[in-house]
């Protein structure tokens, strides 16, 4: 299985927290756990999976605002998780984080439950120790945007990378 070769790479930093929080297999949250805990990419579900999952791994896709800042969120366009319409990239940062990130959540909308900044995920969960955390990329744009903040902030030995080519 995938964690066997994981095994083998004990030697990265990185794998090293990840052993030190509990071992394999490690328990990780894809977009901030399922869709039941509520809106996908929020620090909303991303805290129910520190908090009462206990999770190891935040998986987080990152894209680029028009004023390039970067945002969680999977979708190159805005229709499907928030009250926006149309391209992530025609929006400034202003603009993102004004609209409601719990458009399919009822119950939640009035939590005022936002599309967060890396830098505010960052600030969030950095403080949890030996918390890794995933950056899944489909935007060489971001990709760069995004190692200039990890090494900034010198976490890389709490990212694990990965990309979609050619979807």
């Amino acid at each position: 299985t995938g964690f066997c070769f994981v095994r083998e790479m004990v030697a990265f930093p990185v794998y090293e927290r990840i052993i030190r929080k509990g071992g394999f297999p490690a328990h990780g949250c894809h977009r901030g756990g399922a869709s039941k805990f509520g809106p996908e990419n929020t620090l909303y579900n991303f805290r129910r999976c520190v908090w009462e999952c206990a999770t190891q791994v935040l998986e987080i896709d990152l894209k680029l605002t028009k004023d390039d800042h970067l945002v969680l969120l999977h979708d190159d366009n805005l229709d499907r998780t928030t009250s926006g319409r149309g391209s992530v990239r025609n929006y400034t940062l202003e603009q993102i984080q004004q609209l409601d990130a719990a458009k399919n959540y009822p119950q939640l909308q009035n939590l005022n439950i936002r599309i967060p900044t890396f830098n505010q995920f960052l600030d969030e969960f950095l403080p949890v120790e030996d918390l890794v955390f995933f950056l899944d990329f489909k935007d060489s744009e971001a990709v760069l945007k995004a190692m200039e903040v990890v090494k900034e902030r010198g976490i890389e030995d709490r990212i694990i990378l990965g990309s979609v080519v050619g979807e």
